[in-house]
Order: C-alpha cells, then structure tokens, then sequence
C-alpha cells in the first residue's frame, strides 16, 4: 500500500471536518467553509479539487468550480452540473477572515449571499479557531506534527515549496529530525549541484525551466551552500568559483561537472574567459588554455625526438609521461582536447615494450612469442597514433613513435629473418573445417587486430578463441588467401605471385569460388547468411589491408569501425544457424610513421617485385638480402628485404616480407554463448578521477571484479582484484598507474575458480 502523501492527509483532514457535530442536536453540515485570509493555500486547491468536491470564491470560471458567493450559494442548493457530491461541499474562501461573516448585516457586500451558510455549514479550522495556515498545519499535532523550524527563511522556503511538499510522504517526513528551508529547497531543487551546472550552461534556459518558486528555491541554496547569487553574480563570477574548487562544496561541484563535461558544453568556454591571473596548484587543471598549452609545449617535445636514438627517446618519454600523465583524468582528456596527453602515456607504454628483444630460436619460437607478447607493441603504436587525429598531433606524436619503434621492428625482423634463413620457414597451407562451420576471411587483420576482435566478440557473449599462425610466404594477399580457403589445393605457384588452381587459373576471385564449390564449400555474398548452415560455408568480411593500402596512417583511424563490422558480421552468421565461426586472414602488415627504409635490388635480378617481397630470377645469385623458398614452389627463391626495409621508397604502409608483423597471422574460432553469457550481470560503471565504481548482481560466493586492458588476459589486469560482498552490490577499484588514464580498457566480473561471468567496456578515467 502506497504511503500517504502530505495532500492526502490535508484532503483527509479537511473531510474530516464534516463529521464534527453532535448528532443528537444538529444535522449534518451542508458544507464545509475553509477560510484561507493569506491565500496561502492556493497553489493546492487544483489537486485538492481531485480529491474533494470543492468549489472556490473568486471570479466565475466553471471549469474549476470557482464564482462568486451568489453562484456558490446556488451550487449548495442543488444547481450542479453532475451527479451530487458523495459528501458535503468544501467552500473555499481565499482571503477571507471567518470574522468577516460572523454579522450578516455588516459582512461585506461580495459575501453576503454565503453569510447565512455559516449557520447551517462545518468550519476547517483550527482546534483555537484560527485559520489552519500550511505551517501550523504541518507543525501542530491536530495536523501532521512535523518538525518544522520556526524561522523566517523556512517560513518564505514553505511558501516556494508548498506544492512540491504535498507530494511528498508523511511516514518520510516524520522521520526527520528536523524540517528547515534547505529541505524544503532540496524538494524544489533535490539535486542543487546540477542545477547550477545546468544554470552555468545555460543560465535563461534554466530560469525559464525552474519557474518562479524552484528558482527563488535555487537562489536561496546557491547563497546558502555556495555563497554565490546567481542573480547578483552572475555565470563568470560563479564559473570563478567553480574552477577554483576552493572548499568541499567546490570540489564536489567540480567532479560533476567532470564526470559528464559532456552534459555541459558551454562552461568550458564560461571557464576560458573566467580564469584568474594568479593560480593555486589545486586549480591548475580547471582551465582549457593551460590544458592547450600543455599541449602544445607536449607537442614539441615529441617533435624533437625525430632522429633520437631509442634510448634516449625512451628517457624522454618517461619523463614527458610523468609530465602530463595527470593531464588524463582531466576533464579536458574526457572532452577529448588532450589528445597528447593520452597519446604520450601510449608511446611510454611502447617505449617499455620495445625496450627489450625476443631471443633468437626457430621461426616456430618467434611465432610463440609475438603471439603471447610481441604484438602488444603493435597495439601501443596503433593506440598512440589513433589518439591523435590531428595532421600536426600525429606527426608530432608519429616522429617520437618511429624513433622507439623502427628500430625495434626492425631488429625483431632481422632476427626473425635470420630464423627463416637458417632452419626453414614452414608457412601454412590448408584449413581444416567441420560441418557447420563457416570461414570468414578478412584481409590483413594483423595479430594485434585479431585480439582487438576477440574480445568485441567476447563482448557480445560470444565464445572466441585466438592462435597463432604462419602465412604462407611471400606474405601477400595473391598466395595468402587461397591457403585459407578450406578445401584441398595443389601447391602450385604461378609466374608471379600467385597461386594456382584447377586448369592452371590463378585462384583468386571467380576462380576461387570454383574451387570452393569444388570442394563442397558454400561461398556466400557480403549480406548472405544462408545456404546450409549443416554444411561448410566461405564468405568475406572487411578489408583492412585496402584501407591500409589508400590511407596510410589514416587506417588507425578506421581500425575500430572494421572491427565491429567483421563482430557483427560473425554474430550475424551464428544467428542463421551457423554452428562455429572460423575468421581467417592473408597477412598482416608493418605501419611506420616517416616510412620505411628503403634498400636497393637491382632490377636484373629479379622477375617480380614488390616493396617487401621479390621473386628472384632463376639466374640471380648472392642478393644479399634474406632468402627462403616460396611456400607455394619450392624452386622459386623469394627474397625481402633486411629488417623492415622496403625496395621503394615512401612506403608507410605495406607487407609481404619477412616479419612477425607480416608472417604471423590468427585464427580466431567463435561460437555462440560463451563465459560473457554465464551468470552474473555487470550493471553501471562510474569513474571518479581513476576510481572505478561498479554495481554488480546475480553473483555467486567468491566473485571478483578486476580492471583489464583486455579482458581475457590475467597479465593485462589494471586493478583489482576487489572481492563482491554479496549477490549484489558496489565494488569500487583502483587504477593506480596514471599511464592508462584515457585507455581503453573492461570490467571484468570473475567467478571464484576464474571464469569470466561479465565484462564490460569502459575507459580508465571514463
């Protein structure tokens, strides 16, 4: 049963009126006069006339049963519109003193015609014979005998708030200790930090949305709690004061502002033109021009690194981290206008990857090892160039990269290559597919990509499991593609770069599908998901290496969207019925800011070439640059160049040669459900600074909730783990290396033994 409100208990009590006389003696009121000599009740006669049969004194306007004493007089005598009241009327009498119809022949002339009435009628009133007013009413113990201060700001605060007040439970009012004008405030206003956020956003939008009482009630909190007047100050005073953070009720207003910047698009702008001379350190990070600033200064220090060495570029990233770091649980970092500030805390992450080399061993050790740790430097590179969409910013960000990166990529290759030279390079061919399993092959989704889509499967409470494997060499898409195609192939190699089908057709396009149908393989289109999904089925999804190919750089910026189409289109084949998912690819690829180096290869020695792959003629000898058989004909020698070099100039984007960028590739096999659709259910993530809070449910004895950059990876783990209490609840986390502010990273809700229950994306710092 609901609990009754404040207007409730006054229709009640104001009912109750009627039933006040000596049966023996009297008859039954004809009505109950309500004498209201402030008018104070006013604003609750429109509800109260839901609940009673009122009618008013006042000008005549039927619709709200209001007219003059004449036509109430009428009224009472039976001339309504409707089937009779259930019960007495209530008349209403705004501004009238009971007094004033004690004498008949001297009550005012607009009065006269009711005058009488008090003979035969009910008054509500006090237990003294006073007019019930709203605060003797709440106050006294005939009424509801609330607690309600005395003095003059809670007396005005009433007035303001009186309509919200009646809405409001009686059980609940009762249990508070005291009722003042900040809690009558906080009715019109609950929420007075957002208010003045709103307000400072847009100061007439929200007078205008308040309205005459809650904005008096607003002006009365923002004096009271924040010693500012809106009307006297104005928005550059206050946006002053907020910027400053100066006392508790500063700070806070500050972190709301900051958890959804958002929300108010104006007070940065208010901010800039409101920002003192002098500073103390606590508002440091409060103005966007300092932030821009700092962003410029960042900006040339990661330009001067252009031609470091790796070491001394890494000494310079630490400290420019710890520099700006901070600048990541800024507000400008969550409005996206430090840019640098996310970017650097990527590039140090990067510095420490490719600080060290992986050991020499067989290509099947390097394979391993990239796998597991190898290409998480990929990843860092991708991240730093992507948080900075800006030409200026990514060079900038692009001439420090390049110089920790180049020459780690390209003793990593070098060794990579030496392993390829001298124990074999055994390049795959072939897939192994069952019945009910569709392949979906993508061009040039490099190992760090593949991992990125694992885990947006994962997301969509898919089961996606990631191995690694070797392409066939050289690593182009011409010889790549047809050895994931999941039929039975010779191994022929064609006068180029290709391979060879049935009839000696190069297996590619029109061809390839043949083969595929040959083979009893269901090749579908770009939007198909049918055929028969009991059997075997071959479709393709995205093209990272065409976008790598015509944007360069640029392609970090499109990674994100092509991964999520390839999640959908994998989710889209196990909804037709599709029981396993296998995504394959060609190659991957080597991206480098400023380009790769360029090596010679004179043209007599070679029958084809590209930037990183030459086929040799069958003449050349000694080419000085690391050569295996072609995986696809063994009497072919095939050849690429030293470390990541490229045989033409300018290429930033490119494969084909020897490296574990290029060479290893995955696989990823998907199924529906997964550990992501188990039990337990992660609800709303919240970041403070970078404090994550999480509600959590549906969770069983021993959970854990952990913050992971990815969210299958234990090692990846950015906070926690912090024990659930119960089924149900808040966990709250720490993320205490400053350098993920701004990454992307996920919420990870484990059971006791470490199964995955939930997971949800989030970014450290929100």
């Amino acid at each position: 049963m609901t609990a009754p409100t404040v207007l409730d208990a006054l229709a009640d009590c104001v009912r109750a009126a009627a039933g006040r006389y000596n049966r023996d003696d009297k008859a039954a009121p004809a009505a109950v006069l309500w004498a209201d000599p402030g008018g104070a009740w006013r604003p609750l006669i429109p509800a109260l006339g839901a609940r009673l049969p009122l009618a008013t004194l006042g000008a005549y306007d039927p619709g709200t049963r209001t007219g003059p004493a004449i036509w109430l007089r009428c009224l009472l005598g039976g001339a309504f519109d409707g089937p009779p009241p259930a019960g007495p009327w209530v008349v209403y009498l705004p501004g009238v003193e009971q007094s004033q119809l004690r004498a008949v022949e001297s009550a005012p002339g607009h009065l006269r015609p009711i005058a009488e009435l008090q003979f035969r009628a009910a008054w509500w009133q006090q237990p003294n014979g006073g007019a019930w007013t709203p605060a003797s009413f709440l106050r006294s113990q005939d009424g509801l005998g609330l607690k309600l201060a005395r003095d003059t700001a809670t007396h005005d605060a009433l007035g303001h708030a009186l309509t919200v007040l009646a809405g409001a439970s009686v059980d609940d009012l009762r249990r508070r200790s005291r009722i003042d004008a900040d809690d009558l405030a906080a009715l019109l206003n609950p929420d007075e930090v957002k208010t003045l956020l709103d307000w400072l956003d847009d100061p007439r939008g929200t007078r205008d949305r308040l309205g005459g009482n809650a904005w008096t009630a607003f002006v009365t909190q923002c004096r009271r709690t924040f010693r500012v007047s809106p009307d006297g100050d104005g928005p550059l005073a206050v946006a002053r004061r907020l910027g400053l953070r100066e006392g508790a009720q500063w700070q806070r207003t500050w972190q709301r502002f900051a958890e959804a910047p958002h929300a108010y698009p104006r007070i940065p702008e208010l901010l800039r033109q409101a920002r003192p001379d002098q500073l103390f350190v606590s508002s440091r990070d409060s103005w966007p021009q300092d932030d821009e600033s700092a962003e410029e200064e960042l900006a040339a220090s990661l330009g001067a690194l252009a031609g470091a060495t790796g070491e001394e570029a890494r000494t310079a990233l630490a400290r420019l981290d710890e520099e700006h770091g901070r600048r990541r649980a800024s507000v400008w970092s969550g409005l996206g206008l430090s840019p640098l500030a996310s970017a650097v805390g990527h590039l140090n992450r990067l510095a420490g990857l490719t600080g060290r080399l992986p050991a020499g061993g067989s290509v099947a050790d390097f394979a391993a090892w990239y796998a597991e740790h190898g290409w998480q430097a990929d990843e860092a590179a991708v991240s730093a160039l992507a948080a900075v969409p800006a030409p200026a910013a990514r060079d900038a960000v692009g001439a420090a990269l390049r110089s920790v990166y180049l020459p780690w990529l390209d003793e990593t290759a070098r060794r990579f290559q030496a392993a390829a030279v001298g124990g074999g390079y055994p390049g795959e061919i072939g897939l192994r597919t069952a019945p009910g399993e569709c392949v979906v092959f993508v061009d040039g989704l490099r190992y760090d990509v593949g991992t990125m889509l694992r885990d947006r499967l994962r997301l969509r409470g898919l089961g996606a499991e990631i191995r690694p494997r070797l392409a066939p060499f050289p690593t182009v898409t011409g010889t790549g593609k047809p050895a994931v195609a999941p039929v039975e192939l010779p191994r022929a190699g064609g006068p180029e770069m290709t391979a060879l089908g049935p009839q000696g057709r190069r297996l590619a396009g029109d061809a390839l599908r043949a083969a595929l149908r040959a083979g009893g393989v269901q090749p579908l289109g770009p939007e198909q998901t049918g055929g028969d999904p009991s059997g075997r089925g071959w479709t393709e999804a995205a093209d990272l290496d065409r976008t790598g190919h015509g944007l360069g750089l640029k392609l970090v910026d499109r990674i994100g969207q092509e991964v999520e189409d390839i999640a959908a289109r994998v989710q889209e084949l196990l909804h037709a019925g599709w029981t396993r998912v296998s995504v394959v690819t060609d190659h991957g690829w080597l991206l480098v800011p400023g380009g790769l180096p360029k090596v010679d290869l004179p043209e007599h020695l070679t029958a084809v070439r590209k930037p990183r792959a030459a086929r040799l003629a069958a003449s050349a000898h000694g080419v000085g640059q690391p050569t295996v058989p072609w995986s696809w004909d063994a009497s072919v020698a095939m050849a690429s160049p030293h470390g990541v070099a490229a045989f033409e100039a300018g290429r930033i984007y490119d494969h084909g040669g020897l490296s574990p960028q290029e060479c290893v590739v995955p696989v990823l096999v998907v199924t529906p459900g997964g550990a992501a659709a188990s039990r337990g259910r992660i609800g709303q993530v919240a970041w403070s600074g970078t404090r994550c809070r999480v509600d959590v449910a549906d969770v069983g004895t021993g959970s854990r909730v952990e913050v992971r950059r990815r969210p299958a990876d234990p090692a990846s783990r950015l906070a926690g783990p912090q024990s659930v209490a119960g089924a149900e609840g808040e966990v709250e986390l720490l993320v205490a290396d400053g350098v993920y502010g701004g990454s992307e990273a996920y919420v990870v809700l484990l059971s006791a033994d470490g199964e995955i229950l939930a997971q949800a994306a989030t970014r450290v710092g929100g």
